[in-house]
């Protein structure tokens, strides 16, 4: 077992003499993300990185540290609540296991999470997006991948991800935007919205299930000013590993959409999502819980991907995890 992601199929250099020099390009997996991503990345946690080696197999977890350039480690400082780093979680690679009931990280936990102590949070755009490598557990409860908080002033919105396992209808992914405007009936007071959509995790033009088996996903999200209702105001796109196009979505549900006016989209869409701070292996959404399965890859960026850049960030994921039993 190779922890570091680099086993058989490592990546190997490009070289090639120009001029009469050699030069030699690292193509590896590290390099090809951090070019892609750019400084657009807001958070990229591998569990292959070797600041991780150190940790026994099936031990507490109490900082899965920021490849990016921002260093927003997420962190958990509470023993009952730290999920468990696992040696051979895929393909001989190691994964980050969260339990479902209690155990989740977060990228504002106990207000110090960055490598020399300083408090930090995430400064969102309007368009924000996620590439994730997860495994939720063959049952048929809910798992709350990850999601956004914030204590942001109204309008204010956020996003999170999910799967929505079921022992009746077909499993599903639910990609979600959620937030809180003003209640114009109730002077100083607030209402919240929520619009999901939802993929169900079966057939040729489902998204792949993560259910028991590990799948990668690229998902965006957006805010589009001037637009009424939250079905409009907020763009939510689920992709597959090959990330050529779309999954048609089966069904989208909303809570109070028309809640959100033509303005406050506007406003939103200035600011940027409200989500400084992400949980992961958790949604804030009570119905969602927490994940009880395993993430071995997840990056958060501030930007939209064209194909060719989302294609080769989802490849070069798969080549740190070996590619085989990747959904």
């Amino acid at each position: 077992m190779n922890r570091n992601g680099l086993g058989s199929k490592r990546a190997k250099s490009v070289s090639s003499t120009q001029a009469g020099k050699r030069r030699v390009a690292d193509v590896g997996p590290d390099r090809i993300i951090r070019h892609f991503g750019a400084s657009d990345i807001k958070g990229w946690y591998d569990a292959t990185q070797p600041e991780l080696s150190v940790l026994g197999n099936d031990t507490d977890i109490t900082t899965w540290f920021d490849k990016g350039a921002d260093q927003t480690n997420l962190t958990q400082p509470v023993a009952v609540q730290k999920p468990h780093y696992i040696h051979s979680g895929l393909n001989g690679r190691p994964t980050i296991r969260g339990n479902g009931v209690s155990q989740v990280l977060s990228s504002s936990s106990g207000g110090t999470v960055t490598t020399n102590g300083t408090a930090k949070n995430i400064d969102w755009g309007a368009s924000c997006s996620t590439f994730v490598l997860v495994k939720a557990a063959n049952d048929d409860n809910n798992h709350g991948i990850y999601g956004g908080d914030s204590g942001g002033s109204v309008p204010k919105s956020r996003f999170g991800f999910g799967s929505k396992h079921k022992d009746v209808d077909p499993d599903q992914i639910r990609v979600e935007v959620f937030g809180r405007v003003p209640n114009p009936s109730s002077p100083g007071g607030e209402t919240n919205f929520q619009v999901d959509n939802f993929y169900n995790m079966t057939g040729s033009v489902g998204m792949p299930t993560c259910r028991n088996q590990f799948a990668l996903y690229y998902l965006e999200y957006k805010i589009n000013g001037g637009e009424a209702g939250a079905s409009a105001a907020f763009t939510r796109s689920g992709y597959k590993k090959d990330a050529v196009s779309p999954i048609p979505l089966t069904l989208e549900s909303t809570f109070a959409p028309a809640a959100v006016d033509a303005s406050e989209a506007t406003t939103m869409a200035n600011k940027g999502f409200d989500t400084d701070q992400m949980f992961v292996f958790r949604n804030i959404h009570s119905s969602m819980g927490f994940l009880d399965g395993d993430i071995g890859f997840i990056m958060f960026s501030n930007r939209h991907y064209s194909l060719k850049e989302r294609q080769m960030i989802l490849k070069a994921i798969q080549q740190i995890y070996g590619y085989a039993d990747i959904n």
